[in-house]
């Protein structure tokens, strides 16, 4: 079964990046190589991961990762 989270990484410079992928580790490896010189996270390298959620369904995770963009986030 494939999974996919909604994730969310602090920055060098203590920033936060929301993202959402089915590869949690492929995906901080590519955040951490700087693999896209134009992408939010590869001038503030390196990143580490302070927070993820997984979803059986894209859709569910696309809509969750939009409402935690649009202030929404999770809550304690």
């Amino acid at each position: 079964m494939k999974f996919y989270y909604v994730y969310m990484v602090e920055c060098s410079d203590e920033s936060i990046y929301i993202g959402l992928t089915n590869n949690i580790e492929r995906r901080l490896k590519e955040h951490n190589s700087g693999l896209n010189d134009n992408s939010f996270t590869s001038k503030r390298r390196l990143v580490k991961l302070i927070w993820h959620q997984e979803f059986m369904q894209f859709a569910q995770a696309e809509v969750f990762e939009n409402k935690i963009k649009n202030g929404a986030g999770p809550r304690n």
